[in-house]
């Protein structure tokens, strides 16, 4: 075990971080330390997030609108 290793076992201190966190209406029981970006509580896709396997090679996070979520819907 590496110095890094043993330093980060002796104090138990977990950090967490989120690209993405939605705004919820009812409140967030879990806050990470370090947030990218707050987003509305909607489907997002984009940036390796995909939707039916479409969509993950876009090169920017957007919410799916209502026509490209029923065109590539599963049948």
């Amino acid at each position: 075990m590496g110095r890094a290793d043993k330093h980060i076992h002796q104090n138990d201190l977990f950090l967490y971080d989120s690209l993405l966190v939605k705004r919820l209406a009812d409140g967030v029981h879990f806050w990470p330390d370090f947030v990218g970006f707050e987003i509305p509580d909607e489907f997002v896709v984009g940036y390796a997030l995909d939707f039916n396997e479409h969509f993950r090679d876009l090169q920017h996070i957007c919410v799916i609108s209502k026509e490209g979520y029923e065109r590539y819907k599963r049948k």
